[in-house]
Parts: C-alpha cells; sequence; structure tokens
C-alpha cells in the first residue's frame, strides 16, 4: 500500500512509518498539514494516517482533500485531542487516540481495510 502519514511529532511519525515499512508498505511522511495537502493534491494513497491538531491547521482540512478527490483513500485519525464522534461526523474511516502501541494501530488499520466502519481504538 501507499500510505502517508501525518503528524508534527517526529517520534510518532518515525515510529509509524518503522512499523508500515517493516509490513512491506510504500510510507511518506509529512510533518505540516499544508505539506500533506500538497502531496495529496499530486499523488494517490491507499491509506492517509494523520493527527488531528498540527502546528499549521486541523486534520478536517486534510479529511476534505482527501474526499473531494473521490478516489478510495481509508482515512484514519490519530489523536487525543477529538472524541470519537466528531472524527466520524468529519468523514475519518477510523481513529486510534494518543498514546498508542503499535499492535494497536495494526489492528485499526487491518479493520479500517476489512469495511469495518468505524474502527477506533483507545
Amino acid at each position: 500500500m501507499h500510505i502517508l502519514v501525518v503528524d508534527d511529532e517526529k517520534l510518532i511519525s518515525w515510529s509509524v512509518q518503522k512499523l508500515l515499512l517493516k509490513r512491506g508498505h510504500d510510507v511518506e511522511v509529512c510533518h505540516r498539514i499544508s505539506d500533506a495537502l500538497e502531496r495529496v493534491r499530486d499523488e494517490s494513497f491507499d491509506l492517509v494516517l494523520s493527527d488531528y491538531v498540527m502546528p499549521d491547521g486541523k486534520g478536517d482540512v486534510l479529511i476534505q482533500a482527501v474526499r473531494n478527490k473521490k478516489d478510495q483513500t481509508k482515512f484514519i485519525m490519530m489523536s487525543g485531542a477529538i472524541p470519537a464522534p466528531l472524527v466520524e461526523q468529519l468523514g475519518a474511516d477510523a481513529y486510534i487516540e494518543k498514546p498508542f502501541v503499535m499492535a494497536e494501530l495494526q489492528a485499526v488499520i487491518d479493520r479500517a481495510f476489512q469495511g469495518d466502519r468505524p474502527g477506533t481504538a483507545k
């Protein structure tokens, strides 16, 4: 899968990238919403994993950009700052609350691609 990880916390984005690379995925990382918006505009992704609160914006803008492309991209929100019902309203396929362990993240990704919407882990 081609995956975009968006998080301003570099340790989190590095850890998520490392997990996904070990599983054989093609992974790109952005630390700003503005950079992620450019990538989403210019490329197609199977999955976007994004934090909600970033220094230059919020993840709802990124969700809308992904949904406006009208492709099959899955979107998983990673955050400790918003309640799960809001994530559903925003249009994310799944949500994982920070902090999380990598096994939880992998389970949420698996559920998102099995069509179990929404997938939530705490």
